[in-house]
């Protein structure tokens, strides 16, 4: 083993004189990600202030960063706070910790050195909004309404006022002498130029309720979600014009990524973090808000402004991850208008096929995605929730009136040409030779359509399914409440199962999930947890070997060679690579406006169906890839990674398996170097 490591040296030593070493670049995940530090704990809120970090972990307290250099930050200091502190700021050198206990107040003027200066006990539960104004501390809380502390002394905190009338705190925000405050009941403004004294000035009229809000001069910049017909949910970014407080006139808007969970107002920017991602818009023309950028970030919690705008510090959940904003972008290149809810989409050649529910079957020309348009529909009873092409036909699993096969070789509108009714809800479709798969809430059904204009029953296995995917004579099938089941379907007249796995989030309440197979692996989402990752070498002993976690509720799966992508309604889409041993790891996400039901990936280009009446959009993905000699994961291909390979190499980790068969030789040296030499993507 000693000679392969030797031959490697000497590799080694071509690359060095050749210069290759290469750093991660690419497009849509290239997301301006300029460094970041993990504190092992979940980070909930962080605020930047003179070089420092100050990172909140959710049960825990305040650790101190030195982020003077944002790639190498340093732990500095950490404040033990009294039970499940929630929010903090800081402000001249002075840490204030609001927690269910109440309020602590902590000298940080030297973070190495955190001095406890004053507490106010006062138990909260349901805290949602904290701001401090000239040593006035304003805190909401669904308990208590609106509570007010005068904090000018840190040494002695004490309470102002209790607003007990107002036992419905939803959220307020003050400025200057002013606080707008807002119930479950509607919204008041509060003269508070004497804050133990508040004075109702008037009740404000066409306000929605707000999600998060600030102001700037005379512009309120809002954050608004409202509910429409047919579970259709938008939220917008609102700028109003308040020279008249008690009317505010709505001069601007635009639609964004639901439920933000923070919002910074800098410069000519609005920055927004919600769980999966980080959205700016140029407000430099308030009556013409515009998103310009979109930045996948998984499970951003809360996140500051830093560097004269230049820096953002995300707290995401597991530590603090350091992007560059300076420059917006994102990866959007084209987007098409629906008429309902797009479900799922397929694309072949220049067109896309889209399940847009009760709009029925779309046909997109995506020749240019930049100018993509739709080019034909058709009708379909019921609903159309997904579809798979099939040289000239598309099949469509259409709900309560079963499959639907139309045909779309004439290039407009598709012709219906058959169709066969399934005994409860169609939720998924796919073709194999000669048989259609229908994952029905009743079954799974066959359906022998050789002659699409005739469609035969061939079988079924009884059984609620949610999704389905055929390889070769077996079906591995989503069953609502059941798992992953692997059915031998030879004969469809006599399907066998042969194989069960039951992940611990299926519930009997699951009806959308997603599946996909690559080699000797099965990858499930669904209304659950997780991404799982199933062993099926042996069908009759499937066993889980990987997982991802993350809240959300997952519809769609699809592959791209050995990339996956997962769809999410708050997450987006996200990008995992696949190391063939069962191994996953995220690479890029992207969140579109409304969610993500579906996605099809071709080429480096995403096309997705989004919920709530977003229609198809079109992302540019590139390929981002995962840089498999990238051993430290430090984005850079250097030494170190050597090093690691070759400790690896002579303790016969797996991470040296490099050729996946199990055995340590020249191959897994030969397949390192050359993944080596061709830098990370």
């Amino acid at each position: 083993m000693r000679s392969y490591a030797v031959v490697l040296l000497w590799f080694v030593f071509g690359l060095c004189a050749s210069g290759v070493w290469a750093q991660g670049e690419g497009d849509w995940c290239d997301d301006g990600m300029v460094g970041g530090f993990d504190d092992g704990r979940e980070a909930y809120h962080v605020q930047v202030e003179g070089g420092f970090a100050y990172v909140l972990e959710f049960g825990e307290g305040v650790r101190f960063f030195d982020v003077s250099d944002p790639m190498d930050a340093v732990e500095v200091g950490f404040f033990e706070a009294m039970e499940r502190p929630m929010w903090h700021t800081v402000e001249a050198g002075t840490l204030y910790v609001v927690s269910i206990l109440g309020i602590e107040i902590v000298d940080v003027s030297d973070p190495s050195s955190p001095v406890l200066l004053g507490v106010y006990e006062d138990f909260r539960l349901g805290l949602r909004r904290a701001q401090l104004l000239d040593g006035v501390l304003y805190v909401t809380d669904f308990e208590h309404g609106l509570s007010i502390y005068d904090v000018s002394e840190p040494g002695v905190p004490s309470s102002i006022l209790v607003l007990d009338g107002l036992n419905t705190g939803r959220d307020h925000i003050a400025f200057g002498d002013r606080l707008y405050f807002q119930s479950w009941d509607g919204m008041e403004l509060l003269d508070m130029s004497d804050p133990g004294n508040p004075v109702k000035i008037g009740d404000v009229s066409d306000f929605w309720l707000w999600d998060d809000s600030e102001i700037r001069s005379d512009l309120l910049y809002q954050v608004e979600t409202r509910s429409f017909p047919w579970s259709v949910v938008v939220t917008e970014l609102c700028v109003y014009d308040i020279t008249d407080l008690l009317s505010p006139v709505l001069i601007g808007s635009c639609e964004i990524p639901v439920h933000p969970v923070e919002m910074i107002v800098s410069g000519s920017m609005v920055s927004m973090l919600n769980d999966g991602g980080l959205v700016q818009v140029d407000v430099s023309d308030p009556a013409d808000p515009v998103v310009v950028g979109n930045l996948g970030i998984a499970y951003g919690k809360g996140f500051d402004i830093a560097g004269g705008g230049g820096l953002g510090f995300v707290a995401d959940g597991s530590g603090v991850g350091v992007y560059d904003v300076s420059v917006p972008t994102t990866a959007e290149v084209g987007s098409v208008p629906t008429a309902d809810r797009a479900w799922s989409v397929d694309v072949e050649g220049s067109r896309a096929f889209v399940a847009d529910m009760a709009g029925g079957l779309l046909v997109v020309d995506v020749s240019d995605p930049g100018g993509a348009s739709v080019v034909g529909s058709a009708f379909t009873d019921g609903f159309a929730v997904d579809l798979r092409v099939v040289e000239s036909e598309v099949y469509v699993a259409g709900g309560y009136n079963g499959l639907q096969i139309f045909d779309v070789s004439g290039g407009g509108d598709p012709v219906m040409v058959g169709g066969f009714d399934t005994p409860r809800y169609a939720n998924d479709v796919v073709v194999s030779g000669q048989i259609a798969y229908v994952a029905d809430e009743h079954s799974l059904q066959m359906i022998d359509v050789g002659d699409p204009s005739n469609p035969v029953f061939a079988g079924e296995f009884v059984g609620g399914v949610a999704s389905v995917f055929v390889e070769g004579t077996t079906a591995y099938v989503v069953e609502i409440g059941a798992g992953l089941r692997i059915l031998d379907v030879a004969d469809p007249a006599n399907p066998v199962l042969i194989g069960s796995y039951l992940p611990t989030w299926f519930g009997a309440g699951l009806n959308t999930a997603g599946i996909e197979k690559a080699g000797d692996y099965v990858y499930i989402v669904g209304s659950g947890s997780s991404l799982q990752v199933i062993d099926v070498g042996d069908t009759s002993l499937p066993a889980l070997v990987g997982e991802v976690e993350f809240l959300d509720l997952n519809h769609g799966i699809s592959f791209d060679g050995d990339r996956l992508f997962v769809t999410g309604d708050r997450l987006g889409i996200q990008e995992y690579g696949v190391d063939g041993l069962g191994g996953v790891e995220l690479v890029a996400s992207y969140l579109p406006t409304r969610g993500a039901n579906d996605v099809d990936v071709v080429g480096g280009i995403a096309y997705i169906a989004e919920g709530s009446g977003g229609g198809l959009l079109i992302v540019d993905v590139g390929d981002c890839g995962v840089c498999v000699a990238d051993l430290t994961g430090d984005g850079v291909l250097d030494f170190f990674d050597i090093s690691a390979f070759l400790t690896a190499f002579g303790l016969q980790d797996p991470l040296a398996d490099f050729s996946g068969d199990g055995s340590f030789d020249f191959f897994d040296i030969s397949a390192f170097l050359v993944s080596f030499g061709a830098g990370c993507p």
